[in-house]
């Protein structure tokens, strides 16, 4: 009976750790939102960053364009969108979202989020100019960067 337990727990502790390690954003983000973040890649450009969002809908709900979309940042900073770009059918609406900022290495001083729809999603709760040669690029699946 004790080896079925300890066999029971690990294989519970070993899914727990993979799903972890994998990371993802919120499972619940703020419904406010509309969106959800799927994936965030960065790319150097000299002393400055690409931010490039992708988000998918997280309920019925379209995109509000009369909303202003804007990244904040730890330090107050309030920064709009380089461009923007909407998936989807006239059926269905808005299903996809990318969203474009062009950010400063002092955007990095601790977390970001992105205000959508009259919500916030967390999109990095790390701190730090983040380790990218010029031009390297570097994609994530979790806010832990």
């Amino acid at each position: 009976m004790g080896i079925r337990w300890g066999l029971a727990l690990l294989l519970v502790l070993t899914a727990a750790g993979i799903g972890w390690l994998r990371g993802g954003y919120e499972k619940s983000p703020d419904p406010a939102a509309r969106f959800r973040i799927d994936t965030v890649e960065l790319r150097r450009d000299h002393s400055f960053f690409w931010l490039d969002l992708t988000l998918d809908r997280a309920g019925d709900e379209d995109h509000d364009l009369q909303i202003p979309v804007r990244m904040r940042t730890a330090a107050g900073r309030s920064v709009e969108p380089a461009n923007t770009e909407m998936t989807g059918s006239p059926e269905r609406g808005t299903t996809g979202l990318r969203i474009k900022f062009w950010l400063e290495a002092g955007d990095f001083p601790g977390p970001l989020e992105l205000e959508l729809n009259g919500g916030r999603l967390r999109v990095r709760t790390g701190s730090g100019v983040p380790d990218l040669e010029n031009a390297e690029r570097r994609k994530f699946r979790h806010n832990r960067w």
